[in-house]
């Protein structure tokens, strides 16, 4: 999620928790205890295989992370002569607020490693976007309210909605994995492992990605809140494994490692971008299925030449919101409900 909504969720479940102790001050610890952990952006390193990305949503985004974090936010303001005697308040806002930023990031599609060091997996619920402007103007209202008026109730509202945002999200995600299987089924297939992820901005859009017999199959689903799913039919690509590029021609170790982390931050859905020779892009994301075009890629080396890969972003193809609100009104000519059984 991006880091300004972090800072907003995590003030107000602060002012909602702590309000009471710790008036219109615990808003601002709690912000600082929600943005603390993107930090971890700063991080760079020349290992680092990509770009910077690495160690973001890492270590300080991990539950056992969280007293530590906390202790660290907490501490400028623990000494402040106006906490005196509310120091424990002042730890609890910090600590219940960074421990909301690695859940909250974990409800998106990007990934997070929330329970490093035991686990190296990257944690994605996909039930919210990585911008989700209603969730973020529902708690920035609240968070605004419950300071300018005192009250405390309002940011615990504005929470309340907020996690109700979050359970539609989920509503919505089961719904589209839903279609997802019917398209399998539609096409013979079993789903090796598939995703669902929501688009940004809205709920209602998903791109649908999933692996069947070492293809990658890209659908677009839409799920409007009330009425029946509709599809963009999308085509497929081979997916590019490690076996697949050595089978090509021997990689060099530096070559092989950074395809390896690159796997990992893609979640293995790898495959060559079509706008891109020579890379492999990470195809979780998309906003038309009938293209696997990537938003970042690793750059392979010229076969049979030397040279390092390099993670680059690739040139904007996203479409404007022209194109996105016909979508979302279910106007888009390419959107169709599936076929019932009878009519395949």
């Amino acid at each position: 999620m991006d880091t300004p909504t972090q800072g907003i969720l995590g003030a107000v479940v602060a002012q909602a928790i702590c309000g009471r102790k710790l008036p219109r001050s615990a808003w601002l610890i709690g912000m600082a205890g929600g943005i603390a952990a993107d930090l971890d952006l700063l991080i760079r390193t020349s290992s680092d295989l990509l770009g910077g990305l690495t160690y973001h949503r890492h270590f300080a985004h991990a539950v056992p992370f969280i007293p530590l974090g906390a202790l660290l936010v907490a501490l400028p303001f623990v000494f402040w002569p106006a906490f005196r005697g509310k120091r424990w308040w002042v730890l609890a806002a910090s600590g219940l607020a960074y421990a909301t930023h690695g859940l909250l990031d974990a409800c998106t599609s990007w990934g997070t490693l929330l329970w490093w060091p035991f686990s190296e997996a990257r944690v994605a619920w996909d039930i919210i976007g990585i911008i989700a402007p209603v969730f973020t103007v529902v708690l920035l209202v609240g968070l605004v309210w419950s300071v300018l008026a005192r009250r405390r109730r309002v940011a615990s509202a504005a929470l309340g909605i907020g996690l109700l945002y979050l359970g539609l999200g989920f509503v919505q995600h089961q719904r589209a994995a839903g279609v997802q299987c019917q398209l399998a089924q539609m096409r013979g297939q079993r789903i090796e492992r598939g995703r669902v992820l929501p688009s940004p901005l809205n709920l209602i859009l998903w791109r649908s990605i999933y692996e069947a017999d070492g293809q990658l199959y890209a659908d677009s689903i839409r799920v409007p809140f009330f009425g029946g799913a509709t599809v963009w039919m999308g085509t497929s690509t081979p997916r590019v494994t490690l076996e697949d590029l050595e089978a090509e021609v021997p990689l060099d170790a530096s070559v092989r490692a950074a395809f390896e982390r690159f796997s990992w931050f893609a979640d293995g859905y790898t495959a060559y971008d079509a706008s891109a020779p020579g890379v492999v892009g990470d195809m979780r994301y998309g906003l038309r299925p009938d293209e696997f075009v990537s938003m970042w890629g690793l750059q392979l080396p010229e076969r049979g030449r030397g040279g390092k890969a390099k993670f680059m972003h690739m040139p904007a193809h996203r479409e404007g919101l022209s194109r996105l609100w016909p979508r979302l009104l279910g106007r888009d000519p390419q959107f169709k409900p599936l076929p019932t059984p009878a009519s395949q």
